[in-house]
């Protein structure tokens, strides 16, 4: 029987861009399916089959231009989901038929306003201090933050750091803090810290060991420490303003991503992702891929390419850029939260990536030496040759529009045509040569940036 395949995978991965995991037990888990025997054929079957007419109802909901981009995409790429789209238009409700061009499906004007830069901070004159002893009393029990944390237990040691984060903050210098686990260093450091910077409109830098750890600090923590110091001073919890910032890797490009949207050149996992983003950039207001789940590792390799992370002209100042509205965000925060990698990546470059801040809180310090070594070093990847190869001999790569340039000359264009032919028959090779210059011209050792950079807990002013 010649019928046409239907994958709930691929059905999941548009309508549930943001979900943890694309496996039928999970996805089930999460559409209140039934399937009380996993992984046994019928009972699989089953899930598959209420899975997918779960999803398919929300999937055909999507905007008409939304599902002919995606047909478009896959027509492109050899990516299989015509079948998928066919059972998307039978289950839509009544709507005019899809496009047949490929129509803007994200305005570029919508979304640089909904990136619109907020107001830098403007540190005040004079200096008013973080109050020690209303920190300490906001972390004892029938304090601001008892109120706010489940399950809040007093712990002196805790108070204890965070009376000592606070005088350093008011006086200057530094502070190394060695704090067991349990004590509850995040809040012990960043209440102080926040109460400092509202109450100046000033920033502090808080650096942790992994994002995961950023990721806790801005969804758990932070949310925690506004609300407590709310209860302490409601003008202050209202100004307080926090954000997290990533490296280049982490952010859509808006031109790179369109660039490869309009490739004739792409592969399946670079459609999925071009797919998948689309729909997602119409609400996303960060960019952020820690907001999707990109699944496969050729995904991940897709979604390198309209990164930001060898973005030309970048931050883009003319069109919407995630990164730029990043890095404004950071300006306009007086708590902002890195990672050790970007810490040491902005030392190594002397670069802007980090706006100035008033104190450094570096979070589990210990791993600062490693993450140096892997930052101030240097290396290249497979996946790095690749695309640099896919840059100069792809289809829209440089040395193919450098022919293309030539060939407006009539008197050219025959050799134009050698030209081009000839670059796409070495594009193959490019990758390979490039390894074997690479080889022979690594310098043992890179020498170290002038700019100091001390590994200490709390570096303030």
């Amino acid at each position: 029987m010649d019928a046409p395949a239907l994958d709930t995978w691929d059905l999941a991965y548009l309508a549930r861009p943001s979900a943890l995991s694309y496996s039928l037990e999970s996805l089930a888990r999460a559409e209140s399916v039934a399937n009380p025997r996993p992984h046994r054929a019928l009972d699989d079957a089953r899930a598959a089959k209420d899975l997918f007419l779960a999803l398919i109802a929300d999937f055909a909901k999507l905007d008409p231009a939304a599902l002919d981009e995606i047909r478009r995409l896959a027509a492109r790429s050899g990516w299989d989901a015509a079948a998928l789209l066919d059972a998307a238009e039978d289950f839509a409700p009544p709507r005019p038929a899809l496009y047949a061009a490929a129509p803007p499906v994200v305005d570029s004007r919508a979304l640089s306003a909904r990136l619109a830069r907020p107001r830098p901070l403007r540190a005040s004159e004079d200096e008013t201090p973080a109050d020690a002893d209303e920190v300490v009393r906001a972390l004892s029990e029938g304090g601001a933050l008892s109120q706010i944390v489940p399950a809040f237990e007093e712990r002196p040691q805790q108070a204890d750091m965070a009376k000592a984060v606070a005088e350093t903050v008011n006086a200057g210098g530094r502070l190394i803090v060695e704090a067991g686990t349990g004590v509850g260093k995040s809040l012990a450091y960043l209440l102080p810290a926040a109460m400092y910077a509202a109450a100046n409109d000033r920033r502090v830098i808080v650096s942790t060991n992994t994002i995961n750890l950023q990721e806790q600090l801005i969804g758990k923590d932070l949310p925690a420490v506004k609300r407590a110091l709310t209860e302490i001073s409601p003008e202050l919890g209202e100004k307080l303003r926090f954000c997290q910032l990533k490296g280049r890797a982490n952010y859509l490009c808006y031109k790179r991503w369109r660039r490869a949207r309009e490739s004739a050149d792409l592969e399946p996992a670079q459609a999925q992702v071009a797919a998948k983003t689309t729909l997602w950039m119409a609400d996303t207001e960060t960019g952020d891929r820690s907001e999707i789940n990109l699944g496969k590792p050729a995904n991940f390799a897709a979604w390198n390419r309209i990164s930001a992370q060898r973005a030309r002209d970048c931050p883009d100042l003319r069109g919407p850029c995630f990164l730029r509205a990043a890095r404004d965000k950071a300006q306009a925060s007086h708590i902002v939260v890195v990672n050790h990698a970007l810490l040491m990546s902005q030392a190594a470059a002397e670069g802007s990536a980090i706006p100035e801040a008033d104190a450094l809180i570096i979070d589990e310090a210990h791993n600062l030496e490693s993450v140096a070594t892997d930052q101030l070093g240097w290396r290249i990847g497979v996946a790095d040759l690749d695309e640099i190869a896919a840059e100069l001999g792809g289809e829209r790569g440089l040395l193919i529009r450098a022919a293309a340039e030539v060939s407006s000359d009539p008197a050219k264009t025959e050799a134009a045509g050698r030209a081009s032919a000839a670059i796409r028959d070495a594009a193959p090779d490019l990758r390979d040569e490039m390894a074997r210059l690479l080889g022979t011209h690594i310098p043992d050792a890179l020498p170290l940036p002038r700019r100091r950079c001390a590994a200490f807990p709390i570096d303030a002013r």
